[in-house]
């Protein structure tokens, strides 16, 4: 996901098609968009969940996580629905109304009577934000030429990282220091500056060789061809295998004998520079094949985890999560770039959305098993291993998408 575009121009396709290298005002808003959307997410369902429904609502102390799990669930089970809505109506529409009816989720949850209206309010919050991510890819196919895709799918993911982080740190701050009424302020606010943002989007056009015009919406069947299936399976199964490496943090800071904050502090370094490099990722796979930058992503990180799984010492498991957030760096923008690439131009949206559907169901598996694994005396090197072996099975999907989706990038 990444940020340089070219405004589609009226008149003929040479014209809309020569304004390329510039980054526009409506590439611009779109980030815009996608960064106050997660900001907004996170005030309500990361901070405000968590404390106002047990201090104000009288909910008991597992609510926060029931409602975060009820938000993330909708949002992930509407991405598809939304998509194919988007792919049909125009990814422009959804995206304003998307914006504009999350309002209604914010203020119910602000004058809940109760713990499960304010539950109420997650889930309807979760699914009308389930259009920001299909909407956006979607725009991007249809306003940019295909060799900037990568680069604007780094921006969008650096965006959400962005949003989530300072949702977290701005919301938390502004909460602490003025009440819960303030974070919902901000949460409705956000999502109001997202309308307007979401309006400078032009109606889209297909660019590229197809010319100009909207196509018409595909089917599911239509959408699920050959490479779009392996990529889907590619990202379920990288979703797993990075997911099983979270319930394992405290067993693996006492292999290393080490307190989970100074384990955190080991692995940070390496987190900052993929962070760093996702940007750079996103411009590589606008000069480079896409399916081997992707593949070669996924076998490093590969690489990583089995060799994580022998790691005894601190500064041994400092350094190999150099290669390994390198290697999620690298598929990250890349992924999305190459599903643009070899999904139907018809049906782009819902295939961006089952991706969404697909990794937070991989996530969520993944987080399970390794929970499970973390109990047993062996299970920091088997979760490794299995990661490994989960994350190696991603890059064979990866590197078996055909011809067309391998070279594709005119």
């Amino acid at each position: 996901m990444s940020a340089a575009g070219a405004l589609p121009l009226a008149g003929s396709v040479s014209s809309r098609l020569r304004s390329v290298g510039r980054v526009d005002a409506a590439a611009l808003s779109l980030v815009g968009a996608v960064f106050i959307t997660h900001l907004s997410a996170v005030v309500l369902a990361y901070l405000l969940a968590q404390e106002y429904p047990a201090k104000v609502l009288h909910a008991g102390p597992a609510f926060g996580g029931l409602a975060l799990s009820a938000y993330l669930l909708a949002n992930r089970l509407s991405q598809p629905v939304l998509g194919w809505v988007a792919d049909r109506w125009g990814p422009r529409p959804v995206l304003v109304w998307g914006s504009a009816l999350s309002l209604g989720p914010i203020a119910l949850a602000a004058r809940s009577p109760s713990a499960w209206a304010f539950l109420v309010a997650c889930v309807l919050l979760g699914a009308t934000h389930g259009e920001v991510w299909p909407s956006s890819f979607a725009l991007i196919a249809r306003r940019y030429r295909p060799e900037l895709r990568g680069r604007l799918s780094a921006a969008l993911d650096m965006t959400e990282f962005a949003g989530l982080g300072a949702g977290l740190a701005g919301g938390a701050y502004l909460i602490q220091q003025s009440g819960f009424g303030a974070g919902f302020w901000l949460a409705g606010a956000a999502m109001a500056a997202g309308v307007p943002l979401a309006m400078l989007q032009p109606p889209g056009r297909a660019a590229g060789s197809g010319g100009a015009g909207t196509p018409n919406p595909a089917g599911l069947t239509g959408v699920l061809r050959r490479d779009v299936l392996l990529l889907l399976a590619s990202t379920a199964a990288y979703n797993v295998g990075m997911y099983l490496l979270l319930p394992i943090m405290v067993p693996l800071a006492h292999r290393l004998h080490l307190s989970l904050a100074s384990l955190v502090l080991v692995a940070l370094p390496g987190v900052v520079v993929a962070a760093a490099a996702i940007l750079p990722a996103g411009w590589l796979a606008d000069r480079y094949p896409r399916r081997r930058l992707l593949v070669a992503g996924l076998a490093l990180a590969t690489a990583s985890l089995l060799a994580l799984s022998l790691a005894g010492t601190p500064w041994v498991f400092g350094l190999l999560t150099f290669p390994l957030t390198m290697g999620f760096a690298m598929a990250l923008p890349t992924w999305d770039a190459l599903m643009l690439d070899v999904a139907s131009p018809a049906g782009r949206a819902l295939a961006m959305g089952l991706g969404g559907t697909l990794s937070g169901l991989g996530g969520s598996a993944g987080a399970a098993v390794g929970g499970v694994l973390a109990g047993l005396p062996w299970g920091v090197s088997a979760d490794f291993l299995l990661a490994g072996g989960v994350m190696a099975v991603a890059t064979l999907a990866a590197w078996s998408i055909g011809r067309q989706g391998r070279e594709r990038t005119e």
